[in-house]
């Protein structure tokens, strides 16, 4: 799920302190036992998003949302979880506040932005960032239980984050020690028309409809955690005049207006048989920054490796995945 926000102007010497605060790794991992730095995740069946356990300032236990679509250092808490906690802010004021939205929608509400950000920690591993955005994240998304969001700090650029879906566990590898699964494919990152975000990469995705037409659907996709569905296809894709020709789409009834989809099967790098998938069909207005995106349920599939280090993604396929 793609973030849009509002610019501000930081101040000189809180820019200078993060600076030096942030070179090198922005994540610090502890030592420990290799089991105890997983971090247990959950689904929620409704908000269909990955759920985390976040401490803040080795006290505060927070539920933040992990979404790889947001812009890249992005980390979001909830007005109402910071008023019950009034530690997280500390007095602050906050450096600027703007208009603030989910690229999935067109509608925006005032955010707070801080420059000075509390401890944070998800498992073993202390967390950096330079910013963090404090609004009624509860309420514009609809209800969710969650406290906020986060993604991989900006500055992050030697670990690995692996999201093992065959255990729904997180955990944070540093690159000296920790190897690729030997059937893992490892797909470069490549940089995407959103310059915000790092996780595009090119996939050719061999499609068969339920009809039994083929297509192939070679394109450089958004690796979005926080779209819940399989693929989606956004209004200038050019293959939408290909899926307005069937007969059986399903249509869904939004907010925003109606989105549709279709079921394929689909074939990765002419080896991987992935059944029972969806296409979504996205032309309703949105400001999301790409034509072509994977979001959860397809990344399910595998256990999932955000390799910070070499600047590319890891998909180890899950045998008997139901």
């Amino acid at each position: 799920m793609k973030l849009i926000i509002g610019n501000g102007l930081i101040k000189c010497i809180v820019f200078l302190f993060l600076q030096a605060t942030v070179l090198g790794s922005c994540t610090k991992i502890s030592k420990g036992n290799k089991r105890d730095a997983r971090t247990y995740f959950t689904i929620d069946s409704l908000d269909r998003k990955i759920v985390l356990p976040v401490l803040f300032n080795d006290s505060i236990v927070s539920n933040l949302a992990f979404d790889s679509g947001a812009a890249l250092g992005a980390f979001i808490v909830d007005s109402t979880f910071c008023s019950a906690h009034p530690s997280i802010l500390s007095n602050l004021s906050p450096d600027t506040i703007a208009p603030y939205g989910c690229a999935w929608s067109v509608l925006r509400m005032p955010a707070s932005m801080y420059t000075i950000v509390p401890t944070i920690k998800v498992g073993n591993s202390n967390l950096i960032y330079d910013k963090m955005l404090v609004y009624n994240w509860r309420d514009y998304m609809g209800g969710t239980q969650s406290d906020g969001l986060f993604n991989i700090p900006q500055n992050d650029t030697v670990n690995i984050w692996e999201f093992n879906f065959e255990h729904n566990y997180m955990a944070i590898h540093s690159f000296q020690d920790f190897i690729m699964p030997k059937n893992c494919i490892l797909i470069p990152f490549v940089r995407g028309n959103d310059k915000s975000s790092l996780f595009y990469v090119n996939l050719p995705l061999n499609i068969r409809c339920a009809d039994g037409d083929t297509l192939m659907l070679t394109h450089t996709y958004l690796v979005d955690t926080g779209m819940p569905q399989d693929i989606a296809l956004m209004a200038q894709a050019s293959e939408l005049s290909f899926f307005s020709k069937k007969k059986n789409a399903v249509w869904t009834q939004a907010p925003s207006g109606y989105y549709s989809h279709h079921n394929v099967n689909v074939t990765l790098f002419s080896g991987i048989q992935l059944d029972s998938l969806r296409i979504y069909i996205f032309d309703q207005p949105n400001q999301v920054p790409c034509d072509y995106l994977i979001g959860l349920n397809f990344l399910k599939r595998f256990n999932v490796f955000f390799d910070m280090k070499s600047q590319r993604l890891g998909l180890q396929p899950i045998n008997n995945y139901e």
